[in-house]
């Protein structure tokens, strides 16, 4: 049989062109170089400075909840009412509340026995909430008004804006208020129309919407 046997040769040719060393640079290193360079250009001063108003206007004047005015204003009413979804259980499998369960915050004859024990007198709840778009200056004249109504007789209140630039109308009213972000608190009480009031009604929280031409009227006489 014929062999064959392949040999490989390989010579040393040289260096032709420049050479370079690989050098491994630390990521670190290289982010703390960027951050230096925008910081000596003044961009990260400018950006950081734009954010911050950004923030700052977001929280000023948060997203609008779209609520409409009405001239047919609506009474209706609003349970706090809580409905277990599963047992509650002790540690020993004992089923302490059932699903099913309905609890309204507000009314202590639907409490668990076990629990009518700790709430000797109703639930007391006797702050007004006012409800009002702040990008409207007549709604927030009529705020002014019931604002000054509601402290003459020292009632508890607290006015939650659904639109508008929370500072301003702060100080147009000389009073702290607040913004109902994301439509939560309007969403839960069913409110679709301002301005509205919210009272404790027994065992309900009542909603009366403002007629828009009562507003109108008060801004008129004031």
């Amino acid at each position: 049989m014929l062999g064959i046997t392949q040999y490989s040769y390989s010579k040393d040719l040289g260096k032709y062109g420049h050479t370079f060393d690989i050098v491994e640079v630390n990521f670190l290193d290289f982010i703390h170089v960027k951050l230096k360079a925008l910081e000596q250009s003044g961009f990260l001063a400018q950006w950081q400075r734009e954010v911050q108003d950004q923030v700052k206007a977001k929280m000023l004047r948060p997203t609008p909840v779209s609520i409409p005015t009405t001239v047919r204003p609506d009474v209706f009413y609003y349970q706090p009412i809580i409905t277990l979804q599963k047992d509650i259980i002790d540690p020993t499998g004992k089923v302490i509340y059932p699903k099913g369960l309905t609890i309204n915050a507000l009314d202590i004859s639907t409490y668990p026995k076990v629990l009518q024990q700790y709430a000797l007198t109703p639930p007391i709840y006797d702050t007004v909430l006012l409800f009002a778009d702040g990008d409207d200056v007549l709604q927030v004249k009529w705020l002014k008004t019931k604002l000054m109504q509601l402290q003459r007789s020292k009632t508890p209140l607290k006015v939650i804006l659904t639109g508008g630039n929370v500072y301003e109308v702060s100080l147009a009213l000389d009073h702290n208020v607040r913004f109902d972000q994301g439509g939560f608190i309007t969403r839960t009480f069913g409110i679709k129309a301002v301005p509205s009031i919210v009272t404790k009604d027994n065992v309900s929280m009542k909603i009366q919407e403002i007629s828009y031409r009562e507003v109108v009227f008060l801004a008129q006489i004031d």
